[in-house]
């Protein structure tokens, strides 16, 4: 059996005393030793491109994916960078012959009534048959139990490896099979050598699902003004009513219990149009591969490209808006008990938004180069 790749996705917090830094380490040599193959389980410690890596293997086909290991735990779905990793993954590998590439592992509880996190993003991580390793917290590195966790681990990474060198196989197979006609078989089944996006298609779904972002973009650009008037306004009833510069405390929690009912319904049609804004940019990046093949070879004008990257572009700079609207939420949710849950749904749905405009600047590894090749090729 080849070697096989996967990518360590966690939370810094959750490393301390190194510890999933040494539970790293003790997989791999665990997984040597049932297998007699050498588990590359890429550390971001080691690789600094690790990030681009694992992504590239994706576009690279099923027989040479990498694996996706993200260790979730609260600090991990609060993490903006984690958030962005995971978010980036779901979109790269929407189609269900992907899905055993990402093998979560359930560090801390995700399921409590304590910490507020996007309930959303946490239930389709859930979705996929995750192991839960929380015990490993509270027994000794080395002991029979962790030993055994581990083996359980490394044998579900070699079952998933084993299934999709299958299912690459049965792929390959099919391919050399050349169809007697366009449409179904002799079997009266559909061929099976489909190459895994078609131009029309896609273009079909393209220009609707880019009208979709676009509406979405101006929907959140309209909430995140009014959220901004409405604290705004707060502020200014805060100093309006105070006497000499001094902020009387019982007015002030007034105030943000009044401010905070006023939120609530922006703050929901905030976070439903986050999730349209975050499905669509998942739809666009599954057209976007055979929309761009396309255009390399036939748009002499590279109209379609140059309208991609004219997307593309701007995001950046909003990125750096949205970051630093999600630093000021941050500010104001600590002021009273009565703002903190309704400003906590802002913040969350901010970090679900800042993960979508990561989505669309990733779109830049599929844009070609001065050879024609795509920069997500290797």
């Amino acid at each position: 059996m080849p070697n096989v790749s996967a990518f360590f996705s966690y939370a810094h917090m959750d490393d301390a005393n190194e510890f999933l830094s040494k539970l790293r380490r003790d997989l791999c040599e665990e997984f040597q030793i049932i297998s007699g193959s050498k588990l590359n389980l890429f550390f971001d410690r080691d690789s600094i491109e690790w990030g681009s890596n694992w992504r590239n293997s994706i576009e690279s086909g099923i027989a040479n994916a990498s694996f996706f290991i993200p260790v979730i735990s609260p600090n991990y779905f609060l993490s903006n960078s984690c958030q962005a990793e995971l978010h980036q993954y779901l979109a790269k590998t929407r189609a269900p012959e992907l899905r055993d590439l990402m093998l979560p592992l359930l560090f801390s509880d995700v399921q409590t009534e304590y910490v507020q996190l996007d309930e959303s993003l946490v239930q389709r991580v859930l979705e996929y048959q995750y192991l839960d390793i929380q015990e490993l917290r509270f027994i000794d590195r080395g002991s029979a139990a962790y030993v055994k966790r581990l083996n359980d681990i490394a044998k579900k990474i070699l079952m998933a490896n084993d299934r999709l060198i299958k299912q690459a196989e049965a792929e390959l197979s099919s391919q050399d099979r050349l169809p007697s006609s366009f449409g179904p078989n002799d079997t009266g089944q559909a061929v099976q050598d489909e190459p895994s996006g078609f131009f029309l298609d896609s273009a079909v779904e393209f220009e609707p699902t880019f009208g979709k972002m676009s509406k979405s973009l101006d929907k959140i650009n309209q909430d995140v003004t009014k959220i901004g008037t409405i604290i705004s306004k707060s502020g200014t009833e805060i100093s309006a009513r105070s006497a000499k510069g001094k902020i009387d405390p019982q007015v002030a929690l007034c105030i943000a219990g009044n401010l905070a009912a006023e939120l609530k319904p922006v703050s929901d049609r905030y976070a439903k149009d986050v999730q349209d804004l975050l499905q669509v940019t998942e739809k666009a990046t599954e057209l976007l591969p055979p929309m761009i093949n396309i255009w390399t070879k036939t748009d002499t004008n590279n109209d379609g490209l140059k309208s991609l990257k004219g997307l593309i572009g701007p995001a950046t700079t909003a990125r750096e808006n949205v970051v630093s609207f999600k630093e000021s939420v941050g500010l104001v949710k600590g002021l009273s008990r009565s703002l903190f849950g309704t400003m906590r749904q802002i913040e969350l749905s901010t970090s679900t938004c800042i993960a979508a405009i990561d989505i669309v600047i990733s779109w830049n590894e599929l844009l070609p180069e001065e050879d024609g090749k795509t920069k997500s090729t290797r």
